[in-house]
């Protein structure tokens, strides 16, 4: 969604947010990595895992707004942020350790992951990861989007996700699937907030208790998978 109520990286981290770079992202492939983030949105996972002292941190938007947004709040010499398209990284062969991309592939344009997977294995050194997160293709995650019936946002088959990657020499490694009744609950909330009354959702303390402990479980919103690129 965009971010029409002037969101902040500082924002209360709810499910998924809380769970990405908590319990989902191995600390190992932060700590004194090149990382990429592509669609950074406001900044809200480097505002989480800055703490766990990245080397360098490279931000893709896909708009100067954002980017400019993003320059104005991390002043950290080692982060730096680029306007860029996910289908055509502007970084070198072989430059980030670890690439990670939430909640993005959906919005692409439809039948270009072939290109995004190849874009992401050339820019990726050898045993770098990737970490990647979308929504999943089941019955009650795709009727509980609203975004599904008005602009058809997509949702992923596990497996299409594994043998693509494995085309381009990236191996899934860990495989998950989280959220359950309350994300759904929170998203039709975040909704109804944001877009009818541009405002911050409501209960959203009552929210990240609940959802926080639904995903210490598995569940059937949200797929989540590490990926390794093999050596050539």
């Amino acid at each position: 969604m965009r971010n029409i109520t002037n969101e902040s990286p500082d924002n209360i981290l709810i499910g998924r947010t809380e769970y990405i770079p908590n319990d989902f992202i191995d600390k190992t492939d932060i700590e004194n990595k090149t990382i990429l983030e592509i669609g950074c949105g406001f900044g809200w996972f480097l505002y989480n895992i800055i703490k766990y002292n990245p080397k360098l941190f490279s931000g893709l938007e896909n708009s100067d707004e954002k980017i400019n947004n993003l320059k104005n709040f991390f002043t950290d010499e080692r982060c730096s942020f680029y306007v860029g398209d996910a289908l055509n990284l502007p970084f070198e062969n072989d430059t980030f350790d670890t690439v990670c991309m939430f909640d993005v592939i959906e919005h692409l344009p439809k039948n270009t992951e072939d290109v995004v997977f190849k874009e992401i294995s050339r820019v990726l050194k050898s045993g770098g990861k990737l970490y990647l997160s979308t929504p999943n293709n089941h019955i009650l995650s795709v009727i509980s989007d609203p975004a599904y019936f008005l602009i058809k946002h997509r949702h992923y088959n596990i497996y299409f996700l594994c043998d693509l990657a494995l085309k381009h020499n990236l191996k899934p490694e860990k495989l998950y699937i989280k959220g359950r009744f309350y994300e759904i609950l929170y998203i039709l909330n975040l909704y109804i907030s944001k877009w009818i009354f541009r405002r911050k959702p409501f209960l959203e303390k009552f929210f990240k208790t609940k959802s926080n402990i639904e995903y210490k479980k598995d569940g059937f919103m949200t797929i989540f998978i590490q990926y390794i690129k093999n050596s050539m």
